[in-house]
Order: structure tokens, then sequence, then C-alpha cells
């Protein structure tokens, strides 16, 4: 799974890699943070965790912004994430808190759970350039 992180996101750029131990407790079998930054949009964390089936990623992408909401942070918005031939391969969700000016883009794509979190319009900039 290593080999989806990209040199560049658009307009961000790998800033470091690392191996997340805690998702991989949590049931991940692999996980990374990963950190961009961008003179023009700031930084982002990207969450990156590959699970065994497709239902753990549908399971955790429901529970997640209740997760969140605890946090500050308010549903902005839902949708599916579809592949080039427009078949439905997971689903999407937005959540932000306007307080801290934060935004947090969660979605799956088969066995994939993907986080992207930064500064509002940040994380949306880099979701829309990643290509899972």
């Amino acid at each position: 799974m290593k080999d989806l992180v990209q040199e560049e996101v658009g307009p961000f750029t790998l800033e470091n890699v690392a191996k997340n131990p805690k998702a991989v407790e949590g049931g991940a079998t692999e996980a990374y943070k990963i950190e961009y930054t961008s003179s023009s949009n700031g930084d982002v964390l990207h969450l990156l965790n590959a699970y065994s089936s497709e239902d753990e990623p549908a399971a955790l992408l429901a529970a997640l912004p209740t997760e969140y909401e605890k946090q500050g942070f308010t549903e902005a918005g839902e949708g599916d994430v579809m592949n080039e031939s427009g078949e439905k391969i997971g689903s999407v969700t937005t959540m932000v808190n306007e307080s801290e000016g934060l935004e947090i883009i969660i979605w799956s794509d088969r066995n994939i759970l993907a986080q992207a979190i930064g500064g509002t319009g940040n994380a949306q900039a880099f979701y829309k350039e990643i290509p899972y």
C-alpha cells in the first residue's frame, strides 16, 4: 500500500511518511500517517489505512463522524466514491469545525479508509486531487 503514497498531490508536496501502529492495533493490515505541505494551501495530514475486507472501512466510516462530533466537528456533507466506470467503490463524508477553521474528509475506497485533515478548504483540495 505504501506505493499509493504520492510525492505530489495537486499543490501539496510530501513532507513525511510514517507507519501508524495505532491503526494496525485497531485492525488495519497496513497504515500510514502522511504529511503534505503547500505554500499556497497550507498543510494536510493524510491517514491511509488498509483492511482485509471492504466491510471494515465502511463500518469505520460510519462511526468516525460521531467521534469527530465529540471534538467540535459537524457533518457538512456525504456522498459516494465512484470509479471511472461509474461503479460505487466507497463513500465520503466531510466534517468541519468552523471555530477552529478545520475540515476532515473521510473516505473509503474498497478496502482502504483514508482521511485528509487540514485547514478549511485544504483537505477538500487534497481529496479532489488524490487518485484513490
